[in-house]
């Protein structure tokens, strides 16, 4: 049986380890989420690399598909910068068609929902050309 000192003194000791408990995992929750971004801007960085510079290996495709699995994750910033690279791209003679088709392909997942819709009226406004007269 233990005294009233010892049980009071027990319980603040649980309340500290349960502090204790929630605030590593805290920190695991950061330290996680920083390993994954991290992770994450390495495999994109490696991908944008092979579209600008390895385009003409077999790691196109493979880069392609690995884009657009992970299209939700691509930040806006790239945007602009991707969709040229693959419109460059695209426009090589020496790219086979599958290739040719999978560019477009990726292209099109990664716009797809609301990016889509405003990059395709962005495009539509800035193809129109008014009539010189």
């Amino acid at each position: 049986m233990l005294s009233k000192k010892q049980r009071k003194h027990r319980k603040e000791q649980a309340k500290v380890r349960v502090e204790l408990r929630e605030a590593e995992a805290v920190e695991n929750k950061k330290k996680k989420f920083r390993l994954q971004s991290e992770s994450l801007d390495h495999i994109f960085v490696t991908y944008f690399r092979v579209l600008k510079q390895f385009h003409d290996t077999p790691l196109l495709p493979l880069a392609l598909a690995g884009l657009s699995k992970f299209a939700h994750l691509i930040n806006v910033d790239f945007f602009t910068d991707l969709f040229e690279c693959l419109k460059r791209i695209i426009k090589e003679e020496s790219l086979n068609l599958a290739d040719s088709l999978n560019c477009v392909s990726t292209i099109f997942t990664i716009l797809s929902g609301f990016y889509f819709y405003a990059m395709l009226y962005r495009n539509i406004f800035l193809s129109i050309q008014p009539y010189a007269d």
